[in-house]
């Protein structure tokens, strides 16, 4: 069981590699992880003392490399339905062209998606976003996946979580200053740069989601004047949400799974017409790839679907 122990861990170091801002490479194990591999208390000092594992708290690291099992990984995730499972299937579709540099975890998928499926599609329970080898797959990457033997096209929107965010305000508080920036076309990541000084677009992008989805504050007031949204916001990230499942422990997470959860409902209904046409696309949360030969039909489902959610909306075609 030592042997299995040492290799789990060092597997599922491979796997989180899909978590795209990692940068601790440890890996969390719970109680149980030990128990299912019989690693008492003395073996567990034992492989520490002999350089075989580092540990800090509850997190584990393989300091050899070695093998992999990735059998010994187990399936997580919500109960996926129907749809989710066609668009599994659509993984096994998927390649690079042999030139372009890959990480190890997506070596892995192309070497074992065909037995192991299963574990690179994966429905959060959050808010029920999926998530897949392609999501992880950096932004200089993804233009070289190639789908069904073709190459690709992926379409999403800009600004989607502030034009969700915008719907949502307007439904709750009426007129506001967020929400008529965003129906105008304002781009508040370009504002928020400039009012707070920021280097990059992305680098305000980064902060707006900080303001967005930490604890109750009026930070983002530096963006508008007179934001009569602000006190619903605060209000909601700190009242218990019964639908949100992380609510009890952390109230201020109400207001990323309200966006999330939006936002899975609206790409569900792009994800159900494209697979009703027969039409095999991959998704990154609001981005959807499709082959270059079906950009016409994919562009039309999509702009008809958002078009029932949003009074004005940015689709970014590359």
């Amino acid at each position: 069981m030592e042997h299995n122990f040492i290799t789990y861990v060092r597997t599922k170091m491979l796997f989180n590699q899909r978590l795209r801002h990692q940068t601790d490479d440890s890996v969390y194990l719970h109680e149980s992880d030990l128990q299912r591999f019989s690693v008492s208390p003395g073996l567990l000092h034992h492989l520490i003392k002999s350089g075989e594992i580092e540990q800090n708290n509850n997190r584990y690291k393989a300091l050899k490399s070695g093998t992999v099992d990735i059998s010994l990984m187990k399936k997580k995730g919500a109960v996926q339905t129907d749809l989710h499972k066609w668009m599994k299937q659509i993984l096994m579709f998927i390649d690079l062209p042999e030139d372009v540099q890959l990480t190890d975890y997506f070596k892995m998928f192309l070497t074992y998606k065909s037995e192991f499926l299963d574990l690179f599609f994966t429905v959060d329970k959050f808010s029920g976003r999926v998530h897949t080898p392609v999501s992880s797959l950096s932004h200089e990457i993804r233009p070289y996946l190639l789908l069904c033997k073709e190459s690709t096209i992926s379409f999403d929107v800009s600004q989607m979580q502030p034009t969700l965010l915008a719907n949502i305000l307007f439904r709750n508080v009426g007129e506001n200053a967020f929400s008529a920036a965003i129906f105008e076309g304002v781009d508040v990541y370009t504002m928020l740069q400039q009012k707070a000084g920021l280097n990059t677009r992305n680098e305000a992008k980064k902060r707006f989601f900080e303001m967005l989805f930490s604890k109750p504050s009026q930070q983002i007031e530096q963006l508008f004047e007179g934001a009569n949204f602000i006190q619903w916001m605060n209000s909601y990230k700190s009242m218990y949400e019964p639908r949100n499942p992380h609510s009890k422990q952390k109230t201020y997470s109400n207001l990323a799974w309200l966006l999330q959860n939006y936002e899975v409902s609206v790409m569900s209904e792009i994800w159900r017409k494209l697979a009703e046409n027969g039409t095999p696309f991959l998704s990154v949360h609001d981005e959807i790839i499709c082959r270059q030969s079906d950009k016409n039909k994919v562009e039309t489902i999509i702009r008809n679907e958002l078009s029932k959610h949003f009074q004005t909306f940015k689709l970014n075609i590359k």
